[in-house]
């Protein structure tokens, strides 16, 4: 009998461990890319991230016009935000992609949604619950 009571509460510590142990967020100080180390400042709700590219079919009549803050459209380093979430010329690095600085805005770029600039059309993609911080650096890094 000792030995089934003993069976039995093993099987239940192994059921009952997994629900008891949370895993803790990720709380980045700096962020290192490519030689440049970036100061976080604070991390924001997660974003769904799409994409667009400079050409005709994602940009319409503003294809060959710079970003909403001057700056020419670069992949690697642009992205669209709404202002009123996230203010112009602010340095961003979004999870599992790297740095991009806030140069643009878009109209269908509304609330909790960023929209990563790159080269083609040929990598359309959306990324759901990106978790985004806002980062201090000299913005050389960008990748």
């Amino acid at each position: 009998m000792m030995k089934g009571k003993h069976i039995a509460l093993v099987v239940a510590l192994i059921i009952l461990l997994p629900t008891a142990v949370k895993a803790q967020p990720l709380q980045l100080q700096t962020v290192e890319t490519d030689g440049t180390v970036y100061e976080v400042v604070e991390e924001l709700e997660p974003f769904t991230v799409t994409t667009y590219c400079p050409c005709q079919k994602c940009n319409g009549e503003w294809t060959g016009y710079p970003a909403k803050n001057g700056e020419p459209l670069r992949a690697g380093y642009t992205v669209a935000v709404d202002p009123n979430v996230i203010p112009l010329n602010t340095w961003l690095y979004l999870e599992g992609i790297g740095i991009r600085k806030a140069c643009d805005t878009g109209g269908k770029v509304k609330g909790q949604k960023i929209d990563l600039l790159i080269g083609d059309c040929g990598g359309m993609n959306t990324y759901e619950n990106v978790r985004v911080w806002v980062v201090e650096g000299d913005g050389n890094g960008a990748d």
